[in-house]
């Protein structure tokens, strides 16, 4: 068992960095809802539409990089990143 300053402190950490996600995820999502809104507005689509390959990159996990529309690996997500590390802390 831990010091109770360093479990406090611990703790402390750990509520800043889950503040700071929510305000993150609560910004993209704001961000997010404007941009389809924008979208919608403009075009008179609810839904963007995707080609067959833009699909088949969605699946595969590719990424395509706008600049030269050359795929790219995509980056692991928060979510895949913090399940491997709780799946190596309760190991």
């Amino acid at each position: 068992m831990l010091p109770l300053p360093l479990q406090v402190t611990i703790a402390m950490v750990a509520y800043a960095i889950n503040e700071r996600m929510a305000r993150r995820i609560e910004y993209l999502l704001e961000k997010f809802r404007v941009l389809r809104e924008v979208y919608t507005e403009t075009t008179g689509r609810k839904h963007i539409l995707f080609t067959d390959e833009h699909r088949r990159q969605r699946v595969a996990g590719i990424r395509v990089n706008p600049d030269n529309r050359w795929p790219m690996q995509a980056r692991p997500s928060v979510s895949v990143c913090a399940q491997r590390y709780r799946t190596f802390w309760y190991r």
